[in-house]
């Protein structure tokens, strides 16, 4: 079991943008805090819904089958839009590996220059040594998961078998869009991630689409090829907006890798304009 950790709330103004794909050859609870019961966490997901008008704007016109998830930074329950819900995770479970391998001493030296690679290239051969780095599967896919429990998300379920032949087991974690948005919000608050979302602000270029095309982003992008054809490009990560900030999680589904990218990228504009004009956000 890993250490139990004191997590500070702070504010956050960073975007956190977490693509779930890898590449074609493979690859891939927060403590609440004592908030008062009042009405702010409904108040500010009823906020960040009225970022979904322009997701559907913007839907009408990509050749993909979207969805998005979002909730206020701090407080909230997700809303959702769009027909594509939950699937593989892809790289964007890189986050939370990083995170579970950079925390275990004596290796966390070595552990942060894999997570750099990891994170900033979607490098599948540092997060492969991040995984083993952790012990045997089923210790790896626990001690990642205790990460995603200490963030919020505690439906999701890591992956510790092979599932599809020539992909990582972590990376064939079914992580839903409102469970990434969840745990999105929550990592946005969390001082001890400051070094991994550092890395999400200086990703190589062939990484930057979708969220991480928009000024002021850090985050994590990835795909993976469909069983049955077709690209699954999917992100999470934090938008600011004109007040405050809100968790974003994106997924297109398309013919191709291109496509599905693309797609990503005219959503994610829309809703960066839209929460860049709209005191919508929450806080830490």
């Amino acid at each position: 079991m890993r250490a139990a950790r004191v997590r500070l709330l702070v504010s956050a103004t960073v975007l956190v943008v977490l693509t779930g794909g890898c590449t074609q050859t493979g690859t891939p609870r927060a403590e609440s805090g004592s908030r008062p019961p009042d009405t702010s966490a409904s108040a500010g997901s009823a906020a960040v819904a009225d970022l979904v008008p322009a997701f559907e704007s913007a839907s009408a016109t990509v050749h993909a089958t979207v969805g998005l998830a979002v909730a206020p930074v701090g407080s909230g329950e997700p809303v959702t839009a769009g027909s594509w819900q939950s699937g593989p995770a892809w790289s964007t479970i890189k986050v939370p590996l990083a995170l579970a391998a950079t925390e275990r001493p004596p290796d966390g030296d070595a552990a942060r220059i894999d997570a750099a690679a990891a994170l900033g290239a979607s490098d599948n051969a540092a997060a492969d040594r991040l995984w083993q780095s952790l012990g045997p599967p089923d210790v790896a896919a626990n001690e990642t998961q205790e990460v995603l429990a200490e963030h919020g998300d505690t439906a999701t379920r890591v992956e510790s078998r092979v599932v599809r032949e020539g992909f990582s087991a972590f990376g064939q974690t079914q992580w839903s869009l409102d469970a990434q948005a969840r745990f999105a919000a929550a990592l946005a608050c969390d001082p001890s991630a400051s070094e991994v979302l550092g890395t999400m602000t200086a990703l190589a270029p062939g990484q930057r689409w979708g969220l991480a095309a928009l000024p002021g982003v850090a985050a994590k992008g990835g795909w993976g090829p469909g069983e049955d054809g077709g690209y699954l490009a999917r992100q999470f990560g934090i938008v600011p907006a004109e007040e405050g900030a809100v968790a974003v999680a994106l997924a297109a589904e398309a013919a191709s890798f291109d496509d599905a990218t693309a797609a990503l990228t005219t959503l994610a504009s829309a809703l960066g304009g839209a929460a860049a004009s709209a005191p919508l956000g929450g806080s830490c």
